[in-house]
């Protein structure tokens, strides 16, 4: 059935080729990783699933690219969760199976005023009630020789759960027919998914997908319930879809909670504010504390650092 790379399990995602036809897929576990994105934040159970599944998203989109990139899924709603952001950037991306670690992080602001929170937390809630009139934006940013090039997809929030949308997504944008599962637990989050193979990348020998042969594989992997998806390890998962099928599993890439943040960029965000404002925080208080939303990170800035920052920014600008 499936020729193995050293199938592992845990903060890693490995992809996989179908031998019979143009078509591919990853498989992502998050453990570690996801709990520290949580970064100990008590979200309501239905949030931090979704914070569990757009994490495994991320991971599974960027599994496929050939270059350094950064992938970022972010929405924004009037509901509860006002907004949901999760990030997978890997420094190097080759066309072959070895594989620099994938890096992530997650941010969820959810509303305990609003007039849903309380029922939503005591009972659950669609992606719908959670996100209401929401977008979703996918922001890729791929990094070569040449420079960064970005490109920025937006999909309306009008499925039943995150994979819908991303599956749509797929489809109308990229035209890349898609399944997408994705499942979150208290301490675990996973994810499958299977899409067609762009003609420009298909190998030679390997047969263009058949519509029967399509819904098979679809149906498949559908099949697969939240629990064996958490369950499971990546090959037990693939042996209990596709055995049926040759397959070629790649080089596990490991992924790592990683964030971004710095003194520096932190600095750069802090000269955006009004003068004035950072003059009177700085008369009150003798600093400014900016923490982190992702890692946490505190960040302090005296009137010394505020005086450099100013004189580097104003540099920067003539």
């Amino acid at each position: 059935m499936t020729k193995t790379a050293g199938i592992q399990a845990g903060d890693s995602v490995q992809r996989f080729y179908f031998s019979e036809f143009a078509l591919r897929g990853a498989i992502v576990r998050l453990d570690n990783s996801f709990v520290e994105a949580l970064n100990g934040r008590d979200y309501p159970a239905p949030m931090q699933a979704l914070v569990g599944e757009a994490l495994a998203a991320a991971v599974l989109m960027g599994s496929n690219f050939k270059h350094a990139a950064r992938l970022s899924l972010q929405a924004r709603g009037n509901g509860p969760l006002g907004m949901l952001m999760a990030e997978s950037s890997c420094e190097k991306s080759t066309a072959g199976d070895a594989h620099s670690a994938q890096k992530v992080r997650a941010l969820a602001r959810f509303d305990t005023q609003h007039e849903q929170a309380k029922n939503l937390q005591q009972h659950g809630a669609s992606l719908a009630a959670l996100l209401a009139d929401a977008q979703l934006a996918i922001t890729v940013e791929s990094i070569k020789d040449s420079g960064t090039e970005r490109y920025q997809g937006i999909v309306a929030v009008d499925a039943a759960t995150l994979s819908g949308c991303l599956e749509h997504y797929f489809d109308r944008s990229e035209q890349l027919p898609t399944t997408m599962v994705l499942a979150a637990g208290p301490q675990c989050a996973a994810g499958l998914m299977v899409q067609k193979i762009p003609d420009s990348d298909s190998a030679d020998g390997v047969h263009a997908v058949r519509s029967n042969d399509w819904r098979e594989i679809e149906m498949l992997a559908r099949s697969i319930s939240p629990q064996e998806l958490l369950g499971l390890a990546p090959e037990q998962v693939l042996h209990r879809l596709f055995h049926q099928h040759s397959c070629r599993v790649a080089q596990a890439q490991p992924v790592v909670f990683s964030c971004t943040c710095s003194a520096e960029r932190t600095g750069q965000a802090l000269m955006q504010i009004d003068p004035r404002e950072i003059s009177s925080i700085l008369s009150e208080d003798g600093e400014i504390v900016m923490d982190c939303e992702f890692c946490s990170a505190r960040y302090r800035f005296d009137h010394a650092s505020i005086e450099r920052l100013n004189a580097s920014h104003n540099a920067t600008r003539h």
